[in-house]
């Protein structure tokens, strides 16, 4: 008897072993990879290859709404786009810590933000953290996260609602480099046309309007950032980019979240520009929905960003 426990010990020790010998080699592939769209931003992120001058951060609205490129042209600094599709400023925060600890400080942070800045509702692609789960990271998101401490310690379990995940990290171990996204420094664009049925869904399910929220542990996050960023002397420029103006007409106390902002700005002497005003508010064809812009929209947006920029950096 004793001995056969032995035996089964010793399996299931070396069963666990395999295990998570096999995690291992699956995460260093799928760090590699294009299964998620942001594993070419994270494997940059990580391995020190960033170091950018200029970063620009924030959820889908700095992803696909500032380019680093023209911003590298304009000014002649290295660039880099750090925004993440789906996010409230929490997970933008933690991203950029991951950045500090990997790559050097930016001398200038373009900051996008909006109603959603200060809230936990995060839409975030959630595969992207997979091969990068941390406690730290679970526990900081816990209730808004679809990880827990079970897929940190079991090994293989993270995978179970992503087994594509699996396929893709075995088909890149080999891979000496990260598979290519087709996008510049984490900057993507879509040459679409607009559509009205995301703003017909929202107005059905807001039919007396949106109430925005502030949720006080993520405002305090962002004003420790932003007291950061004045301590290491990293110029901050807060940008509120263009949505349509059907959509601002929604939001029923839309005076106030922008209201946060100007009175940060004025306290902590940042630069915030405010564009929810701007002609392109007015203007569908610039959109492919009522919160971004397309190819045309982005174009014209960032000639008056830089146009704006211009007296902040030099």
């Amino acid at each position: 008897m004793g001995r056969f426990l032995k035996r089964t010990f010793c399996f299931l020790l070396i069963g666990i072993a395999m295990a998570y010998l096999l995690q291992w080699v699956i995460d260093t592939g799928l760090r590699k990879s294009n299964y998620s769209a942001d594993y070419k931003v994270w494997y940059d992120l990580m391995n020190s290859k960033i170091n950018a001058d200029i970063l620009i951060q924030g959820s889908s609205r700095a992803r696909i709404h500032i380019s680093p490129s023209l911003l590298e042209k304009e000014f002649s600094l290295s660039a880099y786009n750090l925004g993440m599709s789906g996010t409230a400023f929490g997970l933008q925060n933690y991203r950029f810590r991951q950045y500090l600890e990997h790559n050097k400080k930016p001398k200038y942070i373009i900051q996008v933000v909006d109603f959603s800045t200060f809230t936990n509702a995060n839409q975030v692609e959630f595969v992207q953290f997979i091969p990068y789960l941390n406690k730290p990271l679970i526990e900081k998101f816990k209730g808004h996260f679809d990880y827990t401490l079970a897929d940190l310690y079991i090994p293989l379990y993270k995978y179970r609602t992503a087994y594509g995940a699996t396929v893709a990290g075995l088909r890149n171990i080999f891979r000496s480099d990260v598979a290519e996204d087709g996008n510049y420094k984490g900057f993507c664009t879509y040459d679409l046309p607009y559509s009205n049925k995301s703003m017909r869904q929202l107005i059905k399910s807001y039919p007396s309007g949106i109430k925005t929220e502030v949720v006080d542990s993520v405002y305090r996050e962002f004003v420790d950032f932003v007291a950061y960023c004045k301590k290491e002397n990293i110029t901050l420029i807060l940008v509120w980019a263009p949505s349509l103006k059907q959509y601002q007409a929604q939001i029923k106390d839309g005076h106030n979240i922008p209201g946060i902002y100007s009175s940060l700005a004025q306290k902590y002497g940042f630069k915030y520009l405010n564009y929810s005003n701007n002609p392109i508010c007015q203007d569908t064809t610039m959109f492919f929905d009522y919160y971004h812009m397309n190819k045309k929209g982005v174009t014209a947006f960032d000639k008056d960003l830089v146009r704006d920029l211009k007296p902040v950096i030099h």
